[in-house]
């Protein structure tokens, strides 16, 4: 799953995100909302603009640039 946003995605967004995840993943949404949550929280100054963490068993990758975000979740294919 890709999703793009503006650089400070807002909480509809986030929940959009994490409707969508749980749905394509079969997983609760208030997990997938945490995951999004932590992974576009981790972008910024100390970690960097492109962070990659596993939750639940999900690769989620979220980068950010001047003007926009992005995050991908993706499941690994031996899974």
């Amino acid at each position: 799953m890709f999703a793009k946003a503006d650089r400070k995605p807002t909480a509809a967004y986030l929940n959009l995100i994490a409707s969508a995840a749980a749905i394509i993943f079969t997983l609760p949404k208030d997990d997938m909302l945490k995951g999004a949550t932590r992974c576009v929280k981790r972008t910024g100054l100390i970690r960097g603009d492109d962070v990659s963490i596993r939750y639940r068993r999900l690769d989620m990758r979220c980068m950010r640039t001047k003007t926009e975000s992005s995050i991908t979740i993706s499941r690994s294919l031996d899974q």
